[in-house]
């Protein structure tokens, strides 16, 4: 029997001793100083707790067990029971709580007790009608009409029985042999669910490892009593109970509490009678999170029959990877729509999580919703979840592709719930190289099929955890706990695809919410990826170390970085300047792949303007602020949150002016041509983007306009043309460019031919003898200020333009120790010194555009790295050192 003794339920089992209130631990109170409490609507949660007499829980281990003060405390249990006997005369059966099958169940089981510890025997003058309540609720419970059937509200209706039949009471109304027929219809019963109810490879069917959990712990207490009912029958159950030890010890996260699946309740099992439930030495270490016991060997586990596959980094670091995937509808009991969904816990936080169960109040909105797909990390398609439950369980796959014990991970689920699509959800895992801690990659390829040829809108949801904070960027995502990055995923697809992240309270409807417990939502927040097709394939990889983003500032708390959500989320940097009445807006130029930052913020801090710093970070490595597969969602969301901050500031477009060099100077002119801006300053741009993209960089190409061959090449060609030819006559345009940049002949006389046509005149070019593409930086840095001076204004006109201020950034992975550099302009060429205390253990000679370096084999110990730049302009080198970084 349940029991709780802990000071809270001791203050609830008085309060109705000294108010008459029942009070739930979460959902409240209940006015009990009228007979009529047993006729008061309540939600299902609360009708159970109160028909169900749980309330006693409270009471059984505080003030029915306190010296002195408990035969009050008995009698004023039992008259409250006898009170619901008086109110509860009608046909059982009825909709309401009151008979409700495992609540009557549950119900028999607190009456016994209560009866049997009754100090001294029930009272004479109560016995008459305490008989006939035992006897109802034993002529309940035994009748094949009443009985749920072979699920676990039958397994609590048996134990009910046994344990009715047997009390004092019981044994006083039933004669020996009735009762005898009433242990083995019991017995029967029991042997039968117990050996339907889990699957050959020892899960529990009802689709949650909290009822796994619950239903193993009364095999384990009921296996001695049918050994001696049904001796013949009952050896099966013990194999039944030593394989649900191997699901049960695998499910408990490295924090030691359970996952959010299904109807699970969340808590730290070593807190509960759990931790009891088997005792083997492995189940006993992921319990006790390693203190105890012996560690599992195997850090893979899969489950193909009862669908669930669990992986962790390792059993003896606390601080490990963990990750469930499920794929198994077995049984409609406390299933939910959660079939393919995957979680993931790391550096200590269920990251990726799900909402969780809130209660079986079926009417209400927050259970619906925890029932359904917008709850869990799954696919819905054109805004419908699949249901709950189906008339018959099924439509569920699940199939191990060769995963490893003590290695990867490697499952596929497919869902075919419904009549007209199918998702196919592929995992995989690998290892990661981490100084901290062995860390992992998740491969999840999602499909979804359709048959009707029809275009279908998908969205994909992944819930993320309590306390991390989300950095979204175009096609990625970075999660954040304070400062430390936890986190990263990355998504590609042959669609384009937007994404936003959604917020319980954020328009209509209920989404977003998150249940730490029954009865009790708190906001979340849910990344949401939508694409629209008759098909539907993104390809996901999720870390949590050795990241490929590079943060740069973006995500780090306080950050002046602003996100504007649109088709897709734009980030931004804006700094304001008191009186201004000029905007500038810079256009950041290409990167190496996964670190998107900004530039010239040096050369345009003395104007006396607005500026705004707008990052290009979509695809890998950029997608000139433009396209996604040929679809201009980018497009538009930049040029909505330009417009935005121009509004907000109260500027005209006349006044505002787009800024670039290179990839950057390109989005100046494809945003020029969309809006009357008054000035366009760019350095050496492209002017045909596919043919530029073709050969140094297909990544982009292919996000941009969804492949690499000729057609793709030619309509990347066509976007500074056809968008140039929206451009104002009024707008300005102004470049730089160097005599020696291959764009000077591949992309300038494009630019020419192109305005020349409009009949634009308002061009100045500026050829720099000499200058490569790669030395653009310095010059047009000068040619912002020369330009733009005039027109905007300068903060302090006497000083000279500051020179590019590079950082360099550094990192460890195992025993290798990286570093890159960047700032507002990038140097010619870069000498790199591996530090140790004062000591340059590595060195690399000047390279040529030698932006990254990594020194492998590293010793343990603390190091910095010092980076040397030098241009052609002088010999003299400019020294930047990193931060320290600690090799393990």
């Amino acid at each position: 029997m349940p029991e709780i003794a802990n000071d809270a339920a001791r203050q609830r089992a008085r309060c109705f001793l000294n108010e008459r209130v029942i009070m739930h631990p979460t959902l409240g109170g209940i006015d009990a100083s009228r007979v009529t409490v047993w006729q008061t609507p309540l939600p299902r949660t609360h009708g159970r707790y109160l028909h169900g007499f749980l309330f006693f829980a409270d009471w059984h281990a505080t003030v029915l067990a306190t010296p002195g003060g408990k035969e009050t405390a008995h009698q004023h249990a039992l008259n409250l029971v006898l009170s619901w006997a008086t109110c509860n005369t009608g046909v059982p059966g009825s909709s309401d709580m009151a008979f409700h099958d495992e609540t009557t169940a549950q119900r028999s089981l607190q009456m016994a007790r209560l009866l049997d510890e009754f100090p001294g025997g029930v009272p004479e003058e109560y016995v008459w009608a305490v008989q006939a309540l035992v006897t109802l609720h034993v002529d309940l419970l035994s009748a094949a009409s009443f009985y749920a059937g072979n699920n676990n509200h039958g397994m609590f209706q048996d134990i009910a029985l046994l344990r009715l039949v047997t009390s004092d009471v019981g044994m006083a109304v039933t004669d020996p042999q009735h009762r005898d027929d009433l242990l083995h219809l019991a017995a029967d019963r029991l042997h039968r669910y117990f050996t339907s109810s889990f699957t050959r490879d020892g899960v529990h069917v009802e689709n949650s490892p909290g009822y796994h959990l619950m239903v193993s712990r009364y095999l384990r207490d009921l296996i001695p009593v049918l050994d001696l009912l049904e001796p013949g029958t009952s050896a099966s159950l013990h194999g039944i109970y030593e394989g649900a030890e191997r699901f049960a010890t695998h499910m408990i996260m490295p924090n030691g509490f359970l996952p959010p699946l299904g109807d699970t309740k969340v808590a730290r099992v070593r807190d509960m009678s759990h931790r009891s439930t088997f005792s083997s030495p492995a189940y006993d270490y992921a319990v006790h999170q390693g203190t105890r016991g012996v560690a599992p060997s195997e850090t893979t586990a899969v489950f193909p029959d009862g669908g669930y596959a669990v992986h962790r980094s390792s059993w003896e670091v606390q601080d490990a990877d963990w990750l469930v995937f499920k794929s198994g509808y077995r049984s409609n009991y406390h299933h939910h729509a959660d079939d393919l969904s995957l979680l993931v816990y790391t550096h200590g936080h269920l990251v990726l999580g799900e909402a969780g169960p809130f209660g079986y109040d079926y009417s209400d909105p927050l259970t619906k919703y925890a029932f359904s797909q917008f709850a869990h990390n799954v696919i819905t398609v054109d805004g419908v979840s699949q249901p709950r439950a189906d008339r018959e369980p099924g439509g569920i796959e699940f199939t191990d592709h060769g995963s490893e014990p003590t290695g990867e991970l490697l499952v596929q689920g497919v869902n075919r719930r419904s009549d007209h699509f199918c998702h196919i959800r592929d995992i995989s895992t690998a290892q990661l190289e981490d100084a901290q801690a062995p860390r992992t990659a998740v491969y999840v390829d999602d499909q979804v099929t359709t048959d009707d040829g029809h275009e279908h809108d998908y969205v994909l949801r992944w819930h993320l955890g309590a306390g991390t904070r989300p950095v979204l960027r175009g096609n990625g995502l970075e999660l954040f706990v304070g400062s430390r990055k936890v986190l990263e995923m990355t998504w590609s697809g042959p669609r384009p695809s937007t994404t936003r992240i959604r917020r319980a309270g954020e328009g209509p409807g209920v989404h977003g919410h998150r249940f730490p417990t029954f009865g009790k939502s708190e906001p979340g927040a849910v990344l949401e990826i939508a694409a629209r097709g008759t098909s539907f394939r993104l390809t996901t990889l999720i870390c949590t170390g050795d990241f490929t983003l590079r943060d740069w500032g973006v995500g780090a708390p306080g950050s002046a970085w602003r996100q504007f959500q649109a088709e897709m989320p734009v980030n931004y940097l804006l700094e304001t300047r008191p009186g201004a009445r000029k905007l500038v807006v810079v256009f950041s130029a290409m990167a190496p792949v996964g670190s998107f930052t900004y530039n010239y913020r040096d050369a345009v801090s003395v104007l006396d303007a607005h500026t705004l710093f707008v990052m290009d970070d979509c695809g890998d490595q950029g997608a000139y602020f433009f396209s996604d597969h040929r679809d201009e969602s980018i497009r538009r969301s930049v040029l909505s949150a330009v417009t935005d901050v121009k509004d907000r500031l109260g500027v005209d477009w006349s006044d505002v002016a787009f800024v670039g060099s290179s990839k950057g100077g390109t989005a100046a002119l494809i945003f020029g041509g969309a809006v009357p801006v008054g000035r366009i300053v760019v350095g050496a741009p492209q002017t045909r983007v596919g043919s530029f993209l073709k050969k140094p960089h297909p990544n982009v190409l292919e996000y941009m306009t969804g492949g690499t061959d000729e057609a793709d090449i030619a309509w990347a060609d066509e976007i500074v043309p056809r968008q140039l030819r929206g451009l104002a006559p009024s707008t300005s345009v102004e470049v730089i460019i160097g005599t020696r940049d291959h764009h000077y002949r591949d992309h300038l006389p494009l630019l020419r031919r192109e305005l020349s046509a409009m009949g634009h005149s308002n061009l100045l070019v500026r050829e720099v003898p000499g200058l490569t593409h790669a030395e653009i930086g310095p010059p047009f840095r000068q040619f912002i200020r020369e330009r733009l001076g005039p027109w905007a204004g300068e903060r302090n006109p006497g000083a000279q333009t500051a020179p590019a201020a590079p950082v360099v950034d550094v990192m460890a992975r195992g025993a290798c120790v990286s570093a890159s550099v960047t700032g507002t302009d990038l140097p010619v060429s870069a000498a790199y010194y591996l530090y140790r205390g004062k000591e340059a253990i590595r060195k690399t000679a000047y390279t040529k555009y030698a932006y990254d370096i990594q020194f492998d084999d590293v010793p343990p110990g603390l190091y910095r790295v010092r980076c040397f730049l030098r241009t052609q302009a002088t010999d003299t080198p400019t020294a930047v050192s990193s931060p320290s970084v600690r090799v393990i």
